[in-house]
């Protein structure tokens, strides 16, 4: 207790009356711009005096979590959309397949799905009337009218998907583990829910539950958004099968480290190169000869640059059988190209180790790593004025090792967080537009997609797609249109 009454004391030092307002009065009160670090510290305080049952010093328990109503959910929402395009959800990373900064605000990473969950459900609700002290109405009756019911009008589309993935944890997550992952509760799931969440797909989408969310083995897997994980997939699609009276496509079936080599083995396989079955195939055979700790990707530098050339010639041949391009392009090996070589079972942290050995092999465009030197000697903006051939894929390169030298605090490779975008000032922003310029006709905000409505590329030099909104606003705010 002795932290909890201390975070106490610290807030009664930031405003004599801050114990006697609602948590979300005291949140839309505070002088500071919103999503600022300044912002964060004041926020935490006031959930973590609000929340933090146990005075651990985190919001860590989903009952902690449960507390929070939805009028101070959107407190914080409001507060993140006046600096940024976009919500809490996506800039601090509760959303996933964005960066985590829910920390900031005093949230512990343990409760991010199930906070993503209540906050998804507040925002399909509309924020529980949007008064004060709302709540989530709470919708009635078995699962599947209660899926029928929620967010009329939405079926399929991201406010029915938070509210339904509320609804069938609710329901059917009986080791409360945030994610229906287990046969048993797969097995506890009705037909009639199954149904339930069809019909409602078809509503937005006109095609069904198996297609739209990747329940079937060649679709691309979305079913994460309802709450199911990755690794009941399969038995989710019979269950969904079963009960909509259709069939199952299965999985392509292990393949042995055995019948030839790795190259014989990959050419042999009967999917079409370049498309997800095969790259599920492909993935278990390149695991199943290199995968040396047994992790289940090829994440060591010896892993990635265990391939031989014939393994390369055959993965090149595989892709364009579908593609104009061979795979250093199209799985995003080459640098300057978007990253899809996880599909085959590497980790994008051995992206350019990989890379160099493949460009050894099959040829074209220099690999990252040979770039030309980077500058050491002065300024972040100086050293990126010297770097030549601005905008070109070797410019990125170095960019990028410049940018995540000076200014990457939290040892990621990359600029994952608000704090480290906002360390970068306005002459460096500088220097990189006017490289891009010396090359393109347009910016860096329009060339490298931090403008909206342009291809995102900005994760070339080093910074990821949820930091594109706060960049794009220090880019205007320094005078880059």
């Amino acid at each position: 207790m002795k932290s909890k009454l201390l975070l106490i004391l610290s807030l009664l030092l930031v405003s004599p009356v801050v114990l006697a307002d609602a948590a979300e009065d005291r949140i839309r009160a505070l002088p500071e711009k919103g999503g600022s670090s300044e912002w964060d510290a004041k926020v935490k305080l006031i959930m973590l005096a609000n929340y933090d049952l146990d005075g651990s010093g985190w919001i860590d328990k989903n009952p902690e979590v449960d507390m929070i109503p939805c009028s101070t959910w959107k407190a914080l929402d409001d507060g993140v959309k006046s600096t940024y395009s976009f919500g809490i959800k996506t800039v601090y990373g509760f959303e996933a397949g964005y960066s985590w900064i829910g920390g900031a605000v005093g949230f512990s990473e343990k409760v991010r799905t199930h906070a993503d969950g209540k906050l998804g459900g507040c925002e399909a609700s509309g924020w529980g009337g949007g008064g004060a002290g709302g709540t989530r109405p709470m919708l009635s009756g078995p699962p599947h009218e209660q899926i029928m019911a929620a967010t009329p009008g939405q079926g399929g589309k991201s406010p029915w998907d938070a509210a339904t993935k509320q609804i069938l944890l609710g329901a059917y997550d009986s080791n409360k583990s945030g994610w229906i992952d287990t046969t048993d509760e797969l097995l506890g799931i009705p037909c009639e829910t199954w149904s339930a969440l069809d019909a409602r797909v078809r509503e937005g989408w006109g095609m069904g539950l198996r297609t739209i969310y990747g329940f079937e083995a060649d679709k691309i897997w979305v079913g994460g958004e309802l709450g199911f994980a990755e690794s009941v997939r399969s038995g989710a699609d019979m269950r969904a099968a079963s009960c909509q009276g259709g069939t199952v496509t299965p999985t392509p079936a292990p393949v042995p480290r055995t019948g030839g080599t790795v190259a014989q083995q990959i050419r042999s396989r009967p999917e079409t190169g370049g498309q997800d079955s095969w790259d599920a195939a492909v993935k278990k055979i390149l695991l199943g000869a290199y995968d040396s700790n047994g992790n289940g990707v090829l994440d060591t530098s010896a892993e990635a640059t265990a391939l031989n050339c014939d393994d390369w010639k055959a993965l090149d041949d595989g892709v364009k059988v579908s593609w104009d391009y061979g795979i250093r392009t199209i799985y995003g090996f080459a640098p300057g190209y978007s990253w899809v070589g996880y599909a085959i079972g590497f980790s994008e942290g051995q992206r350019g180790a990989a890379d160099t050995d493949a460009h050894g092999c099959l040829g074209g465009t220099p690999p990252a790593s040979q770039a030309p030197p980077v500058p050491t000697s002065g300024s972040v903006s100086d050293r990126i004025r010297a770097v030549p051939d601005g905008g070109s894929s070797a410019w990125d390169a170095s960019v990028l090792t410049i940018l995540v030298g000076a200014y990457d605090g939290n040892g990621t490779g990359t600029l994952d967080n608000a704090r480290e975008v906002g360390a970068i000032p306005c002459d460096v922003w500088g220097a990189l537009d006017a490289g891009v310029k010396s090359k393109y006709g347009y910016g860096v905000r329009s060339i490298y997609g931090f403008e909206p409505g342009f291809t995102w590329l900005g994760y070339v030099i080093g910074i990821t797609e949820p930091m594109r909104a706060k960049a794009d606003a220090a880019l205007v705010g320094c005078g880059y249109e």
